[in-house]
Parts: structure tokens; sequence; C-alpha cells
């Protein structure tokens, strides 16, 4: 239902509106704008408005004379009073510190960085973490501490929730601030973080840099002796290691004006070229899960063909004629339906006979829940997930540190949502991987 229009333009409830409420006259909500302008000029700036503004006033879409009074104008430039966060406030806090398009990180509420979205994967965020903020969670460790000394006495303390009573963050873009204090110790920490943020300087503004000053304080009058260190996890590989069989190497590097700790990882020599064949561990080439324990329902009743596969899940890159997909053979016709059926596949047990398990993966990222897992000794020894994708992948396991011992695999699908599903196909013992893995990245 439209509501009605006056003579004179005003919008008025029609007879036939069944909710009780009334239409606003335009006149009157000139008349309170005037109002309110009037009531602002008794009251602090802070409660300023433009005007008072009148019908004539809107037959332009921007006015030539906009009414802004000495107080509203005083209001937009007015510094305020700094917003303070402290205690459970601290939990959710994520300021960006990464670099304008050179990946993500975020600066927390208590001074360690987290998200580190830097590793080339999907990290999803959307509107929906407004109300329900992202956890603080880092795949790498990361922090500082400081170590003070005042006489024969020495302590440390990490610069994070659990070292100091007293944590408040201050976050104005680009500059996140950071106060750490504690009637126990003698010193005051602060911390001002960024990452290089200039107005029309694209170059500058997109350096990969996070840099965090820190100012310690002794407000006290005796001396004291004080050592800030920090630590960061070598993060080469971090997620690709399980394809590898290298080592992580850590260098300092001393130049003019700077001391840098350089990380990197460097791939063990391959193994001797090898006339040993593959071994199969399974293709489901027979369309049966022989030599296969299966619970749940996702997986049904045995392996998948193309025909079976629902058309919205695309090429799948299977090997062969028949493959493992949980989505396709779980029972159902919607899409949340076969999502919602879980279970698992445990192979019989094989023994490592050559350097590499590789195989083709498809289905959830949701490690832990949606994998492919290599079990050794009842040990989870490698994982992998799909990447949200239903097309299968290559992936190579460098196993020789399990090299002749007993193994099982377990296909797992325990996610009843989006993308609770996983796909397997062509698991194969090689003395080579699928495909090259080549440097280091």
């Amino acid at each position: 239902m439209k509501p009605a229009i006056d003579a004179q333009g005003n919008q008025r409830a029609d007879a036939g509106n069944r909710s009780g409420r009334t239409g606003v006259a335009r006149r009157d909500f000139l008349k309170w704008v005037g109002a309110g302008s009037a009531a602002a000029a008794c009251h602090p700036w802070r409660f300023a408005m433009a005007g008072p503004l009148s019908r004539a006033d809107f037959e332009h879409l921007v006015p030539a004379d906009k009414k802004l009074t000495p107080e509203w104008l005083q209001s937009l430039t007015a510094r305020g009073q700094r917003a303070v966060y402290r205690g459970t406030e601290l939990a959710h806090i994520g300021m960006p510190v990464g670099g304008v398009c050179a990946g993500q990180v975020y600066l927390g509420g208590d001074g360690r960085l987290w998200h580190w979205d830097i590793f080339n994967r999907h990290l999803g965020t959307g509107a929906e973490h407004y109300a329900h903020p992202l956890p603080a969670a880092a795949p790498l460790a990361q922090g500082f501490a400081l170590r003070l000394a005042t006489g024969d006495r020495a302590a440390e303390r990490i610069l994070a929730t659990g070292g100091w009573q007293e944590i408040a963050f201050n976050g104005e873009y680009p500059m996140g601030r950071i106060e750490y204090a504690d009637p126990e110790c003698p010193v005051k920490v602060r911390l001002e973080a960024y990452s290089p943020f200039i107005a029309l300087a694209l170059e500058d503004s997109s350096l990969p840099a996070t840099v965090l000053e820190f100012t310690v304080e002794n407000p006290g009058p005796s001396a004291v002796a004080g050592e800030l260190g920090g630590w960061l996890e070598n993060a080469v590989c971090l997620h690709s290691a399980p394809q590898h069989q290298g080592v992580r190497r850590n260098r300092l590097v001393r130049a003019a004006g700077f001391t840098a700790v350089e990380s990197s990882a460097e791939e063990l020599a391959p193994a001797a070229a090898s006339a040993r064949p593959d071994l199969a561990v399974a293709d489901f080439a027979d369309g049966t899960y022989h030599n296969w324990t299966v619970t749940g329902t996702a997986f049904g009743s045995g392996p998948v063909t193309a025909a079976q596969i629902p058309a919205y899940q695309g090429d799948l890159g299977a090997e062969g004629p028949h493959w493992v997909n949980s989505h396709a053979s779980a029972p159902g016709n919607t899409v949340e339906q076969k999502d919602a059926a879980t279970g698992r596949m445990t192979s019989r047990a094989f023994t490592l006979e050559r350097d590499y398990l590789t195989f083709l993966i498809g289905g959830g990222n949701h490690p832990g829940r949606t994998c492919l897992n290599l079990v050794v000794a009842d040990k989870v020894v490698r994982t992998a997930t799909g990447a949200d994708n239903n097309r299968m992948r290559p992936v190579s396991w460098d196993v020789r540190p399990w090299a002749g011992q007993a193994a099982n695999l377990v296909i797992v699908d325990e996610v009843t949502g989006a993308w609770g599903n996983i796909g397997v196909d062509d698991l194969r013992l090689r003395d080579r991987p699928r495909v090259p893995v080549g440097p280091l990245a």
C-alpha cells in the first residue's frame, strides 16, 4: 500500500493503514529540525546541528546556503575524547597493520599480532563478523617480553594479556597505541604500532611492513636495568611443510643502520632415482570400498561415478571411473541434506614402502573435520583438507620419516553445514611427488 500525499505535498496515513501508525508531515519534520537547531544553540557543541531549514531549502539537491552555524563547524573539528578499551573489551580488537593490499595482519588489543592473512590461503571474512567478531587467532608464534632487573631481583613480563594488571588500547587508524602498567612493576611500557600510511603515496602505503615502537618509562627514583626481546616463528612453508623434506633456517643479518633476522627454508636433496614402480593404495577402480571400513551415512555404499555427481559440483578432476565423494554419495536430494550426512572411512593397514604418498583431494576446508589423515602408531602424522572447491587437487606427502612402518588412512566428513563434504581419489605410494614440489616458498 502506498502512502497518500495531500495537496501541500505532505505524506499522511491512508485510512486503510492497519498498523495504527500515522505519517509525519514534511512541514512538521522541518519544524522539528528548526526547533532542534534552536535548542542546540543552548547546549554544548556536541549537540549542534545545521539549520534551521525551510521548505525552500529542499528545492535543490544541495542548497547554496547550508546554514552551517559556528557551533556546527566547531563540532566537526573538535578533537573530543580518545576511546580507550580495557579488560574483556580487548579480546576482539583487530586493527589492520599489514600495509595496503599487502596481505593482512591485525594488531590485537593486548599488542599481539593475529589473523596473518599473508599465506595465500582463503580466510573468509564478511559482514557477519560485525555481530560475531572473529576470535583472535594466529597461525604462528609471535610476541615480545620485557626483562627487568632492580638490585638483585630480576623478572620477565610478556607484553600481552596475563603479563600486566592494566592494558589499555586506543586505535586511531593507522596508529594503534597500547599502554602496559602494573603497581608491582617499576616501569610502564607504551607500544605504538602501524604500517606506513601516507595519503596519495601508494608505493609507501603498500609496503608489506608492520612497525612496532616500544617506549619504556621509569617514573620511580631507582635505576632499573631492562631488556626488550621478541620472537617470531619461522613461517616459511608454514602450511606446505608436510609436502617437503627440508629444514628451516634463521640467519642474523647486520647492515648499516639495522639488524634483521632472515628466515628461510631449504629442501633436502631428493632420494636417488629409483626404478621401483608405484604402489596403488586405493584407486576405487572396482567400484567398491574393498579393504575399507565405513561408518555413518556420508559415503554411501560405494564410490561414485561421473553420472552420480550433481551438476552444480562441476568437473571434479577425478583420475579413474570411480572415486570417493561424500556429497554425491550422501542420502537426500537437497544440498543441505547431503551436507548434513557425516561418516568416516578407514583403510586396512599398509606399509609405507615408498618416499611419497600422493592423492587427489577436494571438498570443504575444515581441518580435522573434512579431511584425509595418515595415521601411524595411532597418531595422525599427516592431514589434508579440500580448499572449499569440489575439484580435486594433487597433494604429495613426504612419508620418509615413517619408512617401513604400518599406516592407515582415514577419510573424515564430520561437518553438517556449508562445504560439509570431502572427495578423494587415486591414493598411491611413489618415489617421486605427484607434481614437482619445486623451490620452497
